[in-house]
This record gives C-alpha cells, sequence and structure tokens, in this order.
C-alpha cells in the first residue's frame, strides 16, 4: 500500500536499498479464474522480477488476502529455492479462529448461489459488508484514518482522497475464486490442517480429462518468516494469524504484534516510526 510518501510500506523498503515490485492483480475479467490461476500468476510474477533484478531467490511479502496466497504459494514452490524469506501481513492461518462478523457473514452467505447467477462478487457488496461490521464506528473510517497518518495540515485533504479511494474500490472478484476461497478456507478451514487441494493441470484427449490435483502442505515453509498481526485488527484477528509460525517448519521465524487496527498498521504514524523499521531491519538482516 502506497498511500501517502510520508506513510508509506514501499518508501520503508526503498529507502533503505531494497528493489520493490508490486504485483497488480489488474481487473480479472475471467469469471472462471480459480486460486490456483492467481498461485500461477504470481509464479509468472516471480520469474519475470528475478530475471529483471538477475537474482536466483526473492522476498515475498503479501497482506491480507494476499498473504493467504503468498503462504499457499510458498508452500508449493519452497522446494524450488525461489522465495528467500516471507512475510506476512494481517493474513488468516486458521479461519476457525475467527469470529468476526466479517468471517460469519462469509461461511453463511449462499456463495454456490450467488456465484452461479451473477458469475462473480461484486467489490462495493464487499466494501459494504466491511462497512456493516460496525456501521456507527467505521462510517467515519475515511476521516479517523486520514488523521492518524496526519502530520502536517495541508496534506489532510490529498490524503482523505487517497484513503477514501483505497478503501471502497475493491474490485469484481471472479466468482470460482470467491466460492473456493469462502468454502474451502471460511467455511473447511482447510489450509491449517494441510488438507486444501488445488488443481495443477487439466490434460485433455480424444475420450477424457485428467485433473491432477496437489495438495497445500504447509509444513513445506521452511524459509524465514516474519510474521505481522495487528492487535486490534477486527478484519482479521490476530488469534487467526499467529498460528501460521506453529505450524510451518522454518527454523528462523518470527511474530510481532503491534497495537493497531487493519488499515492502521499500514498508514499509522505510530506504525511507521515504531513499527515498520523494525520489519526492515529483519529483512536487512537476511538479504
Amino acid at each position: 500500500m502506497d498511500i501517502s510518501a510520508d506513510r508509506s510500506i514501499v518508501k520503508q523498503f526503498v529507502s533503505n536499498g531494497f528493489d520493490v515490485f508490486l504485483l497488480d492483480w489488474g481487473n480479472q475479467k475471467n469469471n472462471k479464474l480459480t486460486i490456483t490461476d492467481y498461485i500461477n500468476y504470481i509464479d509468472e510474477a516471480v520469474e519475470e522480477i528475478k530475471n529483471i533484478t538477475k537474482s536466483e531467490t526473492i522476498s515475498l511479502f503479501g497482506y491480507s488476502w494476499g498473504g493467504v496466497l503468498s503462504i499457499i504459494y510458498s508452500s508449493l514452490y519452497n522446494n524450488n529455492s525461489k522465495i528467500k524469506n516471507l512475510i506476512i501481513q494481517s493474513s488468516h492461518a486458521d479461519f476457525d479462529k475467527d469470529n468476526s462478523i466479517i468471517a460469519e457473514w462469509a461461511r453463511n452467505f449462499p456463495v454456490e448461489k450467488f456465484v452461479e447467477e451473477f458469475k462473480e462478487m461484486f467489490g462495493h457488496l464487499i466494501d459494504m459488508a466491511f462497512l456493516m461490521r460496525n456501521p456507527l464506528s467505521h462510517i467515519a473510517d475515511n476521516m479517523k484514518y486520514t488523521l492518524k497518518m496526519q502530520e502536517n495540515g495541508h496534506e489532510f485533504i490529498d490524503n482523505l482522497i487517497r484513503i477514501s479511494s483505497w478503501l471502497h474500490n475493491t474490485p469484481d472478484i471472479p466468482g470460482e475464486f470467491f466460492k473456493q476461497f469462502i468454502i474451502d478456507l471460511y467455511r473447511k478451514n482447510l489450509l491449517i490442517q494441510n488438507k486444501m487441494n488445488l488443481m495443477t493441470q487439466n490434460e485433455k484427449t480424444m475420450t477424457k480429462t485428467t485433473t491432477t490435483t496437489t495438495a497445500i502442505d504447509l509444513r513445506n515453509i521452511t524459509m524465514p518468516v516474519l510474521n505481522i498481526v495487528g492487535i486490534y485488527d477486527d478484519l482479521v484477528p490476530s488469534a487467526s494469524s499467529i498460528p501460521l509460525n506453529d505450524v510451518i517448519s522454518s527454523s528462523d521465524k518470527k511474530l510481532i504484534e503491534f497495537p493497531a487496527g487493519h488499515v492502521e498498521l499500514c498508514i499509522s504514524s505510530s506504525a511507521h516510526t515504531d513499527f515498520w523499521p523494525q520489519v526492515v531491519k529483519w529483512l536487512q538482516e537476511r538479504s
């Protein structure tokens, strides 16, 4: 996230000598895209970054649902030694430990019927769900978050516009991806149990179609891992993020808990003063 020049996670890394590449998911118009397609997209990006930087491995940083995809990717491609370090921010590992309003909504949402009817999950419905988890508190999120990142009054309006744009521009999500995410993760909690399977290949012949699946085993993650959680996160409660460190095989793994919410962890003045320098230092020591 790069909301403000002075409150930029990207700037924290760039100013300390790291090359930073942002994976832009773009507008995914193919509503048949699955989690496997997103994992393949990550791998294509990793290979492109390796070619650009002439590096054998890269460090991977994932935030929120992007962090879940980064966990899945790292468990699959760890044996290829593509990922040197893994940083996860505000991401689920054990979905059963998420008792938030959003999680309960996701578990009870009629995702099968919705996707069958509309083919995709509308971004504005997700934005509305975020708002409705506590309307009185979150209706003024734009103002609250802007004030948290504020130091100089002349930046207020620009920051307010940036925050508003970021909070309310969730793109439409491919239907198959959304359905798989809700059923396999929120409902069945397969990831933390090492029971999640992804389709990895379709072989079509004149007489049949063969589907190959691959199991997602978090014990395959052995690279250094930094797990970042916000103590006051009401979108991804810390209780659902912390268990990641218990199931991975990495000998070098660290958990950092910071007193902030899901968004404040990205943009608040205190986070950029007291927290993000710790993350940069952790990465410097392993790069």
